[in-house]
């Protein structure tokens, strides 16, 4: 064999080891955390309702003892039935990666690099039902991100006293900075009042086909100072009745930053032959918590 021949067959050996060198480099088993081993952590943590195992998906790195104790009590819906969970680079639109409350910058204690987006059955036909979290890499584990203050964020003095508004303190809603994002720790507690104005007559009929109803928020929500729920907010509500009893209605989601968000709330019992004209206000009370974290 000539040596150029020798030459140019040591060449292309030489090249294909390179090439299977940098395939298995970046093969799943070496490239990093395994998505499949998370999203199968986090089904089955929901499935069997393990809080122990679900709490160790979350990064609880600088965490307040409040925005963990809200994470803890509100961010395991395990009521939920789950259609799908994937990891993916689709990032929510609209959503912040941190904010300002109380002069004390907050942000996600990860760097973002996937988002878990898990899915649930549609709240109407049509609809789409799914909530977003940020998820980091920590000694080689997805985690899911939580907010936390930043390292050198500081409580700002206030200057409400040197320099007092002609119409009384502003609103935490109305301060630059301190508006409501998803990732901030906002939960409305039961309890809470949706004075809700219909988009459209509402009775029996509506049980034909299949009693769905909406509505718009008529009073804003209001956590802690700041507007969690505007007015004008999309709402859902749903006709039933139950064999020989009057009809009753509820609601059933109300669009927040853009994302339906499935609540519970108390019932109205009216009469078969009453109808509610478009523009009524009616009152609902939450059931369970609505937690805007997730």
């Amino acid at each position: 064999m000539k040596l150029s021949q020798v030459l140019c067959w040591s060449v292309a050996v030489a090249a294909a080891l390179a090439g299977c060198s940098t395939t298995r480099s970046s093969s799943p088993g070496n490239a990093g955390p395994s998505q499949s081993d998370f999203i199968e952590t986090y089904r089955r943590a929901h499935e069997t309702h393990d809080v122990e195992s679900m709490r160790k998906l979350y990064c609880w790195d600088g965490v307040t003892p409040d925005i963990r104790e809200t994470t803890e009590h509100y961010g395991y819906d395990f009521e939920e039935k789950i259609i799908d969970i994937k990891l993916t680079n689709e990032h929510p639109k609209g959503r912040l990666n941190e904010y300002i409350k109380d002069g004390v910058t907050y942000g996600f204690n990860l760097p973002v690099v996937l988002e878990l987006l898990v899915e649930y059955p549609p709240l109407s036909k049509g609809a789409h039902s799914a909530n977003y979290y940020a998820v980091g890499v920590k000694d080689g584990r997805y985690l899911i991100a939580v907010m936390a203050p930043k390292q050198g964020s500081v409580q700002a003095p206030s200057s409400s006293a040197s320099t007092p508004s002609k119409t009384g303190p502003a609103r935490e809603s109305e301060r630059i900075g301190e508006t409501f994002a998803p990732g901030q720790p906002i939960v409305v507690a039961d309890k809470t009042t949706l004075t809700v104005r219909l988009k459209e007559v509402v009775g029996a009929k509506l049980i034909s086909t299949g009693g769905a109803f909406y509505a718009t928020v008529g009073d804003p929500v209001e956590v802690n100072g700041i507007t969690v729920i505007p007015a004008g907010a999309a709402v859902q509500g749903i006709v039933t009745k139950d064999g020989i009893y009057s009809p009753q209605l509820a609601l059933n989601s109300v669009t927040v930053n853009g994302t339906p968000r499935r609540i519970q709330t108390s019932s109205i019992t009216f009469g078969e032959q009453i109808e509610f004209p478009a523009g009524t206000e009616l009152s609902f009370k939450l059931v369970r918590p609505l937690d805007l974290q997730r």
